[in-house]
């Protein structure tokens, strides 16, 4: 892995050159999973083990559209869209991924999937009841049309007069955990590696070594994407009951691990506490020791009158101040 210069921010290199290999986004995965392989060959799961050993024998094409398909948004892809001058025919490049069960070109889907592949003039075309709504903004047509077809089903029954193709990528969750893995935090992507390679961002090299390892065990791993999951959830408005389940449990033996959870925890209690739910953000307040915490606990015991305890918490944070 690579360092941030001490001020914490990449420093920003003079000589920005061009990048002249036009599969760098492939050689720059293939870092990824080598490190990986390397670094936590035993933490890894025989699904994770087998897709590093396959990804090695693509061909490079078929290598190339996946990673291609990993840095793009979302999971779903129509064929048409998926022109890489280096790549070549798209259909020959899918083939040996399709035959190992990593993309599915047959995936079903619902309306509010379909929306997002279509143009609003594909969908009036594609729904031809929906033209006397044709002036409604694309938003509100969707609506229509998710109340008129309820169900789900591949994109050719969808538009039947397309000789287009809509692929699924089915190993999206499993090459976001090599990538949490890799850098060993929730905030850089693979557009980093596209960055560095530009000469835009400059970063010290630090030798791998036991010491410098972000998990140790498969545990922290496993809790590692949990709270990113957790943090997507609570982003898209997920139930909050669903999210605090999804909390791992308490991190005794990694300290930075478990400082991300109690952040995580804090944040959800201010969730909770936005949506009026009082009882389970003191809940989850109460196994909380993020910065903060507390005086929330303070102001909450403050707001329903309970007097006794927030002298009490008062009282303790005399002691112990933060």
């Amino acid at each position: 892995m690579a360092r941030k210069n001490p001020l914490g921010q990449p420093k920003v290199a003079r000589d920005r050159a061009k990048l002249p290999d036009p599969f760098y986004y492939l050689n720059n995965f293939q870092t990824v999973l080598a490190s990986i392989d390397r670094r936590y060959l035993e933490l890894l799961s025989s699904d994770e083990r087998r897709f590093i050993a396959h990804f090695s024998a693509l061909p490079r094409a078929s290598g190339a559209l996946l990673v291609r398909m990993v840095m793009r948004q979302g999971s779903l892809f129509r064929r048409s869209r998926l022109n890489y001058a280096e790549i070549g025919e798209t259909e020959a490049a899918v083939a040996p991924l399709l035959q190992a069960g990593w993309v599915d070109d047959s995936p079903d889907l619902e309306v509010n999937q379909l929306q997002k592949l279509l143009t609003k003039a594909e969908l009036l075309r594609y729904f031809p009841a929906s033209r006397p709504y044709r002036t409604l903004n694309k938003s509100a047509l969707v609506a229509v049309l998710r109340a008129q077809h309820p169900g789900s089903k591949p994109f050719p029954a969808w538009c039947q007069d397309s000789d287009d193709r809509v692929y699924h990528l089915n190993v999206a969750s499993l090459c976001e955990q090599f990538r949490l893995i890799f850098f060993g935090n929730f905030h850089q992507d693979w557009t980093e590696f596209v960055l560095t390679d530009l000469g835009i961002f400059a970063y010290e090299a630090i030798p791998p070594s036991h010491q410098s390892l972000a998990f140790r065990t498969r545990a922290h791993v496993d809790s590692f994407e949990r709270i990113y999951r957790c943090r997507q959830w609570l982003d898209a408005g997920l139930p909050l009951d669903e999210i605090i389940a999804g909390v791992p449990p308490r991190i005794a033996d990694c300290d930075w691990l478990e400082e991300h959870r109690q952040k995580l925890l804090l944040q959800i209690a201010r969730a909770c506490e936005r949506s009026g739910d009082r009882g389970s953000a003191l809940t989850v307040l109460s196994a909380c020791s993020a910065r903060g915490a507390r005086l929330r606990s303070i102001r909450l015991r403050e707001r329903a009158h309970n007097w006794d305890i927030a002298r009490e918490l008062c009282l303790k944070a005399q002691r112990n101040p933060e």
